[in-house]
């Protein structure tokens, strides 16, 4: 007999009654209400019914599916389209082979959000993957999505700082109208204190920073705040948030107000910040824009951060001072409350400690997970225990709810390979967390395959198999690479640097004397991409999630080549000034290696051109693959020059310092995509700055579920 655990149905509903009979049947509705259309044919042998009770909470739906009849009810419509989605999902997997069951299901939270990253390494828009997003949000009964713009927006009143095919006031419109038939509404973020260097880089705009340390002239500032208090730059933030409102008209604008690297430094703010610190300029400026956005009906968001000086203890920077102790701090922290949003981010873990600070102050706050995708090679299923582990607080202290962030798209990521990371947090969001499992009635596994079979249509586990042996921190691959070496590290020796000696310097310390070992799991890895692409439901943009097997092929190819090109050029080195011959012999040797790794070049460069054109990831990766080609025959050209016994073999650590440089960065330079955009004279682009190590040590996690 069928029960309950077996159904395919994410988020699980909270009760299910199963009956031992089915119905044949093909559901259909004649006029949809809506998007409902895009879960129930309206044409069929089997008419489902809709029926509103008053009563139901808002969202809350249920399902009977019998041999007379469907019917899902609910009080209002975003329980009808939860209803459909069931009953799509129910369908999908028995055809049209029913079973008869009843279904009622109601959302632990109220505010279920993602975040699409568009800012930072500056994603270009691409309404046809959004919209497709939309949907498979709402499948997951997400209700707000998060557009991280910062000031990658076209604003109308400001002059045309924007690059191109960024989103325009009309695709925003477009977007809210189209995300409202899924009960998804927009937030748009853009950020007016930090997080702006990008929009401060360009000259018109030079004079609206936050001087740095009391920096001499304006003229030359490095600073990457917009100044709180100056003037024209409060005149230009309204002037934006008049734009932003007019073409989303939103519930709430996030306003960012992290990470602020420096604040009271310059004649705007420097006599406030001798009588208030730091935190009381922050405030005073979130005051004026929480006003500002409430006489025109809407909230203020703004990230927690920066306001935990004023707790006991501040977890995101360490820094403790007597700020808090300062009676008008204090009046103005407790009057922010009102109109105000906090975002309490934390990524790694658990956040009780500032969910406790803010609740006590009466905030209404969103606890903000991540899907950590950013600083990983590809997203991986451990942080769904660190999503996990913050949710819990969350519905400890009944917060309205949470977002599952994701940041910085470029390098090969992008929100379109974090799926099953937003699954575990929008369903932790909407049915709870299991206080000794993972999700109430969902163990880790049971999610894993049935969100295999909602979002790929297939019980072939290979896309498992394939996330887990290239994410699992502590898995056989990455267990490979120390803990500062098998995070980003990996995509960024692919695809952030044109010099074609880094992969195999950044690499061989950690695979030296493991390369047959490293050789079988990379095969393992590209045979279970492809057993996974065969097996799964491709909607044009499964070929993202081949980043993992593109990365570590390229690796292996590169390093295993390049260490082949050492030995002969070791041999050249011991034998210059002994035996020309063979000096000459070996430095041959050497050229014929590096030419026939021309072609390792050829997926890698086909993946970040594909990246660029579907999900708009930076086209830069694209032209600094195709320079480490070209650098490589560059490399070809002066081992042959070489010949010529005119110097000492320069170690292969000098060759590549001396043949290649590139303005570096540890993420990217501001405003980068503008210069890769250039005509090819002038074109450049960033590589990485030294090599910059997110260490994923989780040991927290590691021996959980």
């Amino acid at each position: 007999m069928l029960q309950a655990k077996d159904l395919k149905i994410l988020p699980f509903p909270s009760e299910v009654q199963i009956f031992d009979e089915y119905v044949t049947a093909k559901p259909y509705c004649k006029n949809p209400m809506g998007a409902i259309g895009e879960f129930i044919a309206q044409e069929g042998d089997f008419e489902v019914e809709f029926v509103e009770q008053k009563d139901f909470l808002a969202e809350e739906y249920s399902l009977k599916i019998c041999k007379e009849k469907i019917l899902i009810e609910a009080s209002n419509y975003a329980g009808f389209l939860y209803g459909a989605i069931t009953l799509h999902m129910i369908k999908n997997q028995f055809n049209a082979y029913l079973p008869c069951l009843c279904i009622k299901d109601t959302p632990k939270t109220s505010h279920r959000g993602a975040q699409v990253s568009y800012a930072q390494i500056n994603v270009k828009y691409r309404a046809d993957w959004l919209k497709k997003h939309i949907v498979e949000l709402a499948k997951l009964r997400i209700n707000y999505l998060y557009l991280y713009l910062e000031w990658d927006f076209a604003f109308p009143s400001l002059p045309p700082i924007c690059g191109k095919d960024m989103m325009t006031p009309q695709d925003a419109k477009e977007i809210v109208a189209f995300a409202k038939g899924y009960n998804v509404k927009i937030i748009p973020a853009c950020n007016v204190l930090g997080h702006t260097s990008d929009f401060l880089s360009i000259q018109l705009l030079n004079d609206l920073k936050e001087n740095m340390d009391k920096e001499n002239s304006a003229k030359v500032s490095t600073a990457k705040a917009l100044c709180p208090n100056n003037p024209k730059a409060n005149e230009l933030v309204f002037r934006a948030l008049d734009d932003i409102i007019d073409a989303f008209e939103p519930e709430i604008i996030h306003i960012g107000g992290d990470e602020v690297e420096h604040i009271g430094g310059d004649e705007y703010c420097l006599q406030e910040y001798e009588r208030l610190g730091r935190t009381g300029v922050l405030l005073s400026y979130f005051i004026k824009i929480r006003d500002y956005l409430s006489t025109k009906g809407i909230i203020m968001g703004i990230w927690g951060d920066m306001l935990l000086t004023l707790s006991g203890e501040n977890r995101y920077d360490g820094k403790l001072c007597d700020e808090k102790y300062l009676e008008k701090n204090l009046e103005m922290f407790n009057e922010l409350r009102h109109g105000t949003l906090i975002y309490d981010w934390w990524y790694t873990g658990e956040s009780e400690k500032s969910i406790k600070f803010f609740a006590e102050k009466q905030f209404n706050i969103v606890s903000a997970a991540s899907t950590h995708g950013c600083m990983t090679s590809i997203p991986s299923f451990d942080q769904h225990l660190n999503i996990r582990a913050l949710f819990k607080d969350t519905l400890k202290y009944k917060l309205s709810g949470g977002i599952i962030t994701e940041w910085i798209n470029g390098f090969g990521y992008h929100a379109e390979q974090t799926y099953f990371n937003i699954a575990a947090g929008a369903c932790m969001l909407w049915s709870g967390v299991d206080e000794n499992g993972f999700i109430c009635q969902c163990d880790r596994e049971k999610f894993e395959k049935d969100y295999l079979f909602v979002r790929y249509a297939t019980n072939d586990d290979a896309l498992l198999q394939y996330f887990h042996l290239a994410g699992d921190l502590y898995g056989e691959l990455l267990s490979m690479f120390p803990a500062d070496r098998k995070g980003v590290s990996i995509r960024k020796s692919v695809f952030y640097t044109d010099n074609p000696l880094t992969v195999y310097i950044k690499n061989i310390t950690d695979l030296d004397g493991k390369m047959d070992e490293y050789q079988a799991l990379v095969a393992r890895l590209n045979a279970l991409y492809k057993q996974a692409q065969k097996a799964c439901k491709d909607d044009g943009y499964f070929y993202a999630l081949k980043i993992a097997a593109v990365c570590h092929s390229y690796i292996l190819k590169a390093v295993q080549g390049f260490d082949k090109f050492h030995q002969c050029y070791d041999k050249a080195a011991k034998s210059q000034y002994t035996n020309q011959k063979d000096f000459e012999k070996h430095l041959d040797a050497c050229a014929t290696i590096l030419q026939s790794l021309k072609g390792i070049y050829k997926e890698p460069i086909a993946f970040a051109e594909w990246m660029h054109e579907k999900l708009g990831v930076e086209e830069s990766s694209v032209y600094r693959l195709k320079m480490a080609r070209k650098n490589l025959s560059k490399l070809i050209r002066f081992v042959e020059q070489l010949k010529g016994n005119y110097r000492p073999l320069p170690s292969m650590v000098r060759l590549s310092e001396a043949l290649f440089h590139r303005e570096r960065d540890v993420w990217w330079r501001p405003r980068g995509y503008e210069w890769a955009e250039e005509t090819s004279e002038f074109r450049t682009y960033d590589v990485e700055l030294g090599f910059y190590y997110e260490v994923l040590n989780w040991e927290h996690i590691r021996n959980q579920g």
